[in-house]
């Protein structure tokens, strides 16, 4: 982990969002110790120093992707949220972090066609549980281009699932780890995506990717 990070810069950005019930009672420590597994992931396949770009879904006030940009000094991220409200507070934290240069908030759902978010391009993508196993990993894989990684922090109880998404056409092997209290779900994804991913809502609720 790098030092000398700014908590309490970021800890005086993210305060409307606690005050909204965003982030909730953990502190900005205990969000860096829950980011340290998605940067290990990250790092298990790429290295610090190399030059990525990330794509972090449901990011909110920035959690994890704001995070590991910091982590990963030569990342540029894009960090994709459904509510402009939650856009507005990973703004703020994108600014007090001085990371506007290589970190933009987009206001949007993965399952539109996003001009400043191409599918297939992203080296890393990173999620918490979005909903169910079937939905996170719909809304997030086809944004990783073959060779790209993707990182979700998932419920203990849904490892099995994670690990049957290896039978998915276009997920090469699935890696599912524990780092602290916190378990991962690290999938590397390769050629023969469907091009058709991520449907839309109802179409993945009548025939979901993963069922166990």
């Amino acid at each position: 982990m790098r030092a000398n990070f700014p908590t309490e810069a970021l800890e005086r950005a993210w305060r409307p969002a606690r005050v909204a019930g965003v982030i909730g009672s953990a502190s900005v420590e205990d969000i860096l110790e829950h980011t340290a597994g998605f940067l290990s992931a990250v790092c298990s396949v790429f290295g610090v120093s190399s030059v990525l770009r990330g794509l972090d879904v449901g990011s909110g006030p920035g959690i994890p992707g704001l995070l590991l940009a910091w982590q990963l000094p030569r990342s540029s991220w894009t960090l994709l949220d459904s509510s402009l409200r939650r856009c507005e507070f990973g703004a703020d934290a994108v600014e007090a972090l001085d990371l506007s240069d290589r970190v933009q908030v987009v206001h949007g759902r993965s399952d539109e066609v996003l001009t400043d978010v191409p599918r297939a391009t992203m080296d890393v993508v990173t999620a918490r549980l979005l909903g169910s196993p079937a939905e996170t990993l719909e809304l997030c894989a086809p944004y990783c281009r073959p060779g790209g990684l993707l990182v979700v922090s998932i419920a203990s109880r849904d490892r099995r699932v994670w690990e049957s998404a290896a039978g998915v056409p276009g997920v090469d092997s699935v890696v599912v780890s524990h780092d602290g209290g916190n378990v991962f779900a690290r999938m590397l994804i390769g050629e023969g995506m469907d091009p058709r991913l991520p449907r839309r809502p109802k179409a993945r609720e009548r025939r979901p990717l993963l069922s166990l």
